[in-house]
C-alpha cells in the first residue's frame, strides 16, 4: 500500500467488485486525452492526481462520477525553498508564469498558530527562529491580532495577509459520505518521539466501523521512520504521505483530501484542525493524546536558536492545556461538527488579497523582471517594454 503511494476512496455500497476495472478505464482516458487534446488541463501533469476534473472531460460522465481516486505519483513536483509549496500557491493565483520558482519576499507564515501563540515572536513566525536577527525583514501573516503583536515587538514590517492554505483553489471534488481521515501526531527530520502508536492505531481499528471509508495520513518525516505506518497497515487501512515541505503541490493536495473526506481526526494539537474545517470537514481530536516533549525536540532548528521557546510551546500544546482551550473538539469523530467560520478567522480569510494586490506584496520585483513577465496595470511587458514603460515615467 505505502508504495504506490495511493489513495482510493469509494461511496458506500458494492462498488469494490468494480474498482479495478473503473480504475483501469480511468487510466486508459488519462493516456489518451494527456497525449491529444488536454492541453488546458493542468490535473495529471502539474497537480499529479490521476483524474481529471474539468466539466467535459472523459473521466467525469456519469459512468465514473461514482468513483473518486486519488492517484499521487513519487515524482512529486520538488522545490528549492522549504514552503510546503506556498509560493507555487501564489504564483498561480496570481497567474505568474510557473516555470521558474518563486522565492517569497520575507517569510510567509505557514501553519496554525491562535491567538494564546501571541506569547513570543518567534512562535508566531514559526520558521528557524532567528526572525529576531531580521526585524525590518517581511512578514506576512494569518490575522490583525498577529500582526499588531509582531509590531510591538519591531517588527515594522509584519502584515496579514492570510495563510497560504486559503488562496489554494478549491477543488472541484465530490466529498465521500461516511469517510474518515487519520491525521496522527508527525515528527521532523531532527525529531524522534516515543509515542504509543499501537494503542492509537488499535482505537481507530475499534471505531472502523463507523465510516464507509478510512484512510491514514502520515507526514513524509514519520513515513521514512515508519511511524505509524506498520502500527495501521497490519490493521488493514491504507496509509498515504502527508505534505511535504518541498512539493509544490503540498498545499493542494492537502485541498483535496480535505474537501473529500467528512470526517477528519487526530491524536494531537496541529494545523490539520483548521485546514480542514476551513474546507468543509468536521475536525476532532480522540484517542490517546500523543504529547511532544521537550526532550524528543532540542535539536529542531527552531528550538536550536531559541531555547526559551521550547519549554513555552510544549506546556502550550499538552493535553491539559488543549482540552481547556479546545474542549469542543475532543470527541468520537463521528460526532465531530463543521467549524467553518471559526476556521476562516483563524487563517485569515477576511484579510486575504486580490491577485494583483499579493502579487506587489509577495513577488520581488526583481524576480519579475529577469522572468521578463512584470506585471503592472493588469498587462505583462516585455524587458524592453518595460524599460520603455519605466523611462516614460
Amino acid at each position: 500500500m505505502l508504495e504506490s503511494w495511493s489513495v482510493r476512496l469509494l461511496f458506500p455500497g458494492d462498488l469494490d467488485a468494480v474498482f479495478n476495472g473503473g480504475l483501469n478505464l480511468l487510466r486508459d482516458s488519462v493516456a489518451r486525452n494527456s497525449a491529444d487534446d488536454c492541453s488546458k488541463c493542468c490535473w495529471c501533469t502539474v497537480q499529479n492526481v490521476a483524474l481529471c476534473r474539468e466539466a467535459d472531460c472523459v473521466y467525469m460522465k456519469p459512468s465514473y462520477q461514482r468513483l473518486l481516486s486519488l492517484e499521487w505519483r513519487k515524482d512529486v513536483k520538488k522545490v528549492r525553498y522549504r514552503q510546503y509549496g506556498a509560493a507555487y500557491v501564489a504564483q498561480k493565483y496570481c497567474g505568474l508564469p510557473l516555470f521558474k520558482e518563486l522565492r517569497i519576499r520575507g517569510e510567509w507564515q505557514h501553519g496554525w498558530h491562535p491567538e494564546e501563540h501571541n506569547v513570543h515572536p518567534e512562535l508566531v513566525i514559526g520558521n528557524n527562529g532567528l526572525s529576531k536577527t531580521g526585524r525590518s525583514n517581511y512578514y506576512w501573516v494569518a490575522r490583525k491580532d498577529q500582526e499588531e503583536y509582531l509590531k510591538s515587538h519591531g517588527y515594522i514590517n509584519a502584515q496579514a495577509i492570510g495563510l497560504p492554505i486559503i488562496y489554494v483553489e478549491k477543488p472541484k471534488i465530490r466529498r465521500v459520505e461516511g469517510s474518515l481521515l487519520v491525521m496522527p501526531a508527525h515528527s521532523l527530520p531532527t525529531t524522534t518521539h516515543k509515542w504509543d502508536m499501537q494503542t492509537y492505531a488499535r482505537e481507530i481499528g475499534e471505531i472502523s466501523s463507523r465510516f464507509s471509508k478510512v484512510v491514514v495520513c502520515v507526514h513524509p518525516s514519520c513515513l521514512k521512520k515508519r511511524y505509524w505506518v506498520d502500527e495501521f497497515e497490519k490493521r488493514g487501512f491504507s496509509v498515504i504521505p502527508g505534505a511535504d515541505p518541498y512539493d509544490s503541490n503540498s498545499l493542494s493536495r492537502m485541498a483535496e483530501l480535505f474537501c473529500g473526506f467528512k470526517y477528519v481526526t487526530g491524536n494531537t494539537f496541529g494545523s490539520y484542525i483548521v485546514y480542514s474545517a476551513f474546507f468543509g470537514a468536521k475536525p476532532s481530536i480522540y484517542g490517546s493524546y500523543a504529547e511532544y516533549r521537550e526532550e524528543e525536540q532540542r535539536n529542531t532548528p527552531l528550538y536550536m536558536n531559541c531555547p526559551e521557546l521550547l519549554p513555552i510551546v510544549t506546556n502550550l500544546t499538552n493535553e491539559t492545556n488543549i482540552r481547556k482551550t479546545y474542549d469542543w473538539l475532543f470527541s468520537d469523530p463521528d460526532a465531530a461538527r463543521s467549524h467553518k467560520g471559526w476556521a476562516d478567522y483563524q487563517l485569515g480569510q477576511s484579510n486575504k488579497l486580490e491577485k494583483n494586490a499579493l502579487r506587489c506584496v509577495l513577488a520581488p520585483r526583481k524576480w519579475l523582471f529577469t522572468l521578463g513577465c512584470l506585471q503592472d496595470t493588469g498587462h505583462y511587458f516585455t524587458k524592453s517594454a518595460l524599460l520603455n514603460h519605466s523611462r516614460a515615467r
